[in-house]
Formats: structure tokens, C-alpha cells, sequence
């Protein structure tokens, strides 16, 4: 096989998000079917084969990022049904919300403050 064809292979193998990310140990003996654990260092640099793991993990993203819309409309549905936490996931995915927590003192007594905010703008306190 030519080097074309072993990297053709290791990006329809990589590029699988059904496939579990080896090592490149196995990787050399799984997917290429080399003898040697190391052989596939033979073949490809270093810089190579960092390259093909990149390529190959957006390749897997792509595959799996129509999944992830599924999952975003699921988590609407359920924030929009009335599920807390769903709702607070939302805001945090979508509108980039965070809680800020804040310590205060009144006589001696630590009270805890929650500040929520959109996009690092202070809002109503809870």
C-alpha cells in the first residue's frame, strides 16, 4: 500500500465518530495492520499524523454536529416545559449566561448572593 492509501485509511477509520480514538500503537496494528506497533511511525512524521488526527476530528464533527442540533431542540423543549435546570443549561449555552456568586457580609453572617447576567451584564438578583 501506498502512503496515500494508509492515511486514506486512517481518516475512514478516525473520521468515524462510531470508532473509539486508539493509539497510534494501535492504530499501526488495528486499522493498518502493520506487525509492528511502531511501523506507522515509518510511514508517517509526527507532524503527519498530527495533521491526520486534525482533519479526522473535524471530519468526525461534521458527522456528529446534526446530532448535536437534536440535542440542543430536546434541551429547548424541556427548559420550555418548565425544567429548571434545562432552562438555566439553555442560557448558559445560548445566551451565554453565567452565575457570578457573591460573598456579603451582615452582622458576622455570610449571606450567599447569586447575580445572574447575559453576555457579563449584571441583572436582577436572587
Amino acid at each position: 500500500m501506498t502512503k496515500d492509501q494508509h492515511r486514506d485509511k486512517l481518516m475512514i477509520y478516525l473520521g468515524n465518530p462510531e470508532n473509539e480514538w486508539l493509539s497510534k500503537m494501535r492504530l499501526s496494528t488495528e486499522v493498518l495492520g502493520f506487525s509492528q506497533e511502531n511501523q506507522i511511525h515509518k510511514i508517517f512524521t509526527p507532524d503527519e499524523l498530527r495533521e491526520i488526527e486534525m482533519e479526522a476530528l473535524e471530519l468526525r464533527r461534521q458527522k456528529y454536529s446534526r446530532l448535536v442540533g437534536l440535542v440542543d431542540l430536546a434541551l429547548l423543549k424541556k427548559a420550555a416545559e418548565g425544567d429548571v435546570g434545562a432552562a438555566k443549561l439553555c442560557y448558559q449555552r445560548f445566551e451565554n449566561w453565567s452565575e457570578r456568586r457573591q460573598h456579603e457580609f451582615e452582622g458576622g453572617v455570610i449571606v450567599q448572593v447569586v447575580k445572574f447576567g447575559l453576555d457579563g451584564k449584571e441583572g436582577a438578583q436572587n
